[in-house]
């Protein structure tokens, strides 16, 4: 960040301030230059009134009354004809009054009676009545009567400079008012301009501008959201990648139709087809994405896309995300009615090699062999009472462990010279042969919500037998999969897991790292949506436990799930560092407040390594966070320059 930018202020307060600085410093030497005139020509009238004030004292000191004297005395300084006095009798002090409140300031032997001393900036008399000595004095001049005077006026003084500076603030914020209210909204999470009238001409033009330029903004958003979603995310993600097309890539293509989809049609009425396929493809590309895959085109009912990747990882991958688009097609042929005499059956293949993309004349496609040898794969599954996936056989090496062949043929493509073996499929490696060979690398090509339902009962066998290792090895497996819509199996495994950790935690010391990894799942394979209150139940009991790994764990999670985070307030003021700066991060996230930002600069700058390095770890989490989000909120919010600034320190980042 730049030193300007650092120093870049409000205009409104600019303004004032110089205003107000001139202003003042203007009045004061004013102020100061009339003081002391009035104090020099003052100073002989100060005597006078002095020698009036010895004058009254005579009597009362002839009789014997010291509390009438003091009495006068008091209302003399009061009116300040005196500015110190003090009354002795031969060596005691009977009283005195002075501004320092301290005796020994005007506790002297005083012996020339009648006469005005000088003694520097003071002048001072002494009078004598039986055993009395009266003495009293003024401030004569220089500084410090200059500044009595001063202060006699601050009163006015004071309403002058608040009703100048009232006046001014007024009349700046009723020229500037247009920009301050454009400030104040862009600068914020929700930007709406329709109510700001401007009253200004130069306001007008700055206001129609922005709002321009925000309806512009919004336009733009939405058309990229439109196109995004219509070049499908293989387009979208060679886009994105800044390559210039025409360029090729490994990669394996998979097609996915559905058989009989043309007597479906026209069986039954178009509404009822339309939300069966889309209940279809959005569980498919939920779980084509899991296994990292890219569609590229719905054409129909058939679904095209592609893994890109070295050939046996990308062909593994392929396979796999077939196997689980399999597993939906059964699942939803569960739920029609026999008597409609419909079925829900599916057919595969896949071809790795090189694709290309291509730069049209009105937009960009994948091209290459794959494209064609995967349509003509399709052609040769004629069983359509299963699902069938087609391979070429040379690629079983690549496959064994996942897939056992249920036939093979020898053909000729359509449109290709040389005979191919076409390899068929029906029969699938289940997740449970990992229980038995243990090989933890297969692990990535089981992610379908059977799978996960599998693994989380798994997990919470391990849990039971306290198995550290293969806990682990499931939870870092799981904790890689993002389940947007989990089956009623996946909630009721995952509510089973989490009860079984809490109830272990509760009884053993030392066991409270599963119950924070479990806590920790849940942001993975429960969405916000879902989330069961037994779930939030648990998680705000957690909030009260002994170990700090799970209550940080326990506020990330209630962070997402819930809406009233009024409670994290209390975690933010942790004496632990993790759960402080989680709490911080959650509350940050929601809203960024000035509070928050106090508080991540006092960790910043504490002398503890610990609260540095957390305190950074929040500042770079939400400075991500909003950067994603909304740009203009991160590049205008005064918060979040401070929170950049912040990061920049040198000194805090060497620190932490």
């Amino acid at each position: 960040m730049s030193r300007k930018d650092k120093k870049q202020k409000s205009i409104l307060l600019l303004i004032i301030c110089f205003f107000w600085l001139g202003y003042v410093t203007l009045s004061l030497s004013q102020a100061y230059l009339s003081a002391q005139e009035l104090v020099q020509e003052g100073e002989l009238d100060k005597k006078q009134k002095l020698d009036f004030v010895f004058s009254t004292s005579l009597t009362d000191l002839m009789r014997d009354n010291t509390e009438a004297l003091a009495e006068k005395l008091e209302k003399a300084y009061e009116l300040r004809l005196v500015h110190f006095y003090i009354l002795q009798e031969e060596d005691k002090v009977v009283f005195f009054k002075h501004n320092s409140g301290k005796l020994e300031a005007l506790n002297h032997d005083y012996q020339n009676f009648d006469v005005f001393i000088d003694d520097g900036d003071l002048t001072f008399k002494t009078i004598m009545v039986f055993d009395y000595r009266l003495t009293a004095g003024i401030y004569r001049g220089g500084s410090k009567a200059i500044m009595e005077a001063m202060w006699s006026f601050k009163n006015q003084f004071l309403f002058d400079i608040f009703l100048i500076t009232g006046m001014l603030g007024f009349l700046s914020w009723l020229l500037l008012k247009d920009i301050l209210s454009l400030s104040k909204i862009l600068s914020g999470k929700n930007r709406q301009l329709d109510g700001i009238k401007s009253v200004s001409k130069e306001g007008a033009i700055l206001l129609h501008a922005t709002k321009t330029l925000d309806r512009e903004n919004v336009h733009l958003a939405e058309k990229n959201t439109v196109l995004s979603a219509a070049l499908t995310p293989a387009i979208v993600e060679e886009i994105r990648s800044g390559k210039e097309a025409p360029y090729s890539f490994d990669s394996t293509l998979a097609r996915v139709d559905l058989n009989g989809y043309t007597q479906m049609f026209l069986k039954n009425k178009d509404g009822a087809l339309t939300e069966l396929l889309n209940k279809y493809f959005i569980q498919a590309r939920e779980i084509i994405e899991r296994y990292d895959g890219l569609i590229y085109q719905y054409v129909g009912d058939e679904i095209v896309f592609h893994f890109k990747g070295e050939r046996e990882q990308s062909v593994r991958k392929a396979l796999s995300c077939i196997r689980g688009l399999f597993e939906v097609a059964e699942q939803i042929e569960s739920t029609l009615s026999p008597n409609d005499e419909q079925c829900f059956k599916l057919k595969a293949s896949l071809v790795f090699d090189h694709l290309r993309f291509c730069h049209l004349d009105t937009g960009y496609s994948l091209s290459g062999v794959a494209m064609i040898e995967s349509n003509r794969l399709l052609s040769h599954i004629d069983d359509k009472t299963q699902n069938h996936l087609a391979f070429f056989d040379k690629e079983y090496e690549n496959l064994q462990g996942l897939c056992l062949i249920s036939k093979k043929r020898d053909a000729h493509l359509k449109g290709f010279a040389e005979t191919s073996t076409i390899a068929i499929t029906n029969q699938f490696t289940s997740v449970t042969h990992l229980k038995f060979n243990r090989n933890w690398d297969d692990c990535e090509y089981f992610k379908t919500n059977k799978d996960v339902e599998f693994f989380l009962r798994w997990m919470n066998e391990a849990l039971i037998a306290e198995d550290e290792f293969l806990f682990s090895k499931i939870f870092n497996h799981l904790r890689q999969i993002k389940v947007f819509n989990p089956s009623v199996g996946i909630l009721n495994e995952f509510e089973k897991l989490l009860d079984v950790a809490t109830q272990i935690s509760s009884k053993k010391f030392g066991e409270d790292k599963y119950y924070s990894s479990v806590i920790s799942l849940s942001l993975s394979l429960i969405p916000s949506s879902m989330a069961r209150p037994s779930y939030i139940n648990t998680l705000e009991k957690a909030l009260k436990h002994r170990d700090n790994r799970v209550q940080a764990n326990a506020i990330i999670v209630l962070g997402e799930w819930c809406q009233d985070l009024e409670f994290l307030e209390s975690y933010i003021r942790s004496e632990n560092n993790r759960v402080s700066a989680d709490a911080l991060y959650v509350t940050g996230k929601r809203e960024l407040t000035m509070d928050l930002y106090r508080r991540l600069r006092d960790y910043a700058h504490s002398e503890n390594p610990l609260f540095r390095a957390s305190a950074l770890w929040v500042v770079r989490q939400l400075l991500v966070h909003y950067k994603s989000i909304d740009p203009v909120y991160f590049a205008t919010n005064p918060l979040i320059n401070r929170l950049r600034e912040l990061e920049l320190d040198r000194k805090f980042k060497k620190a932490a």
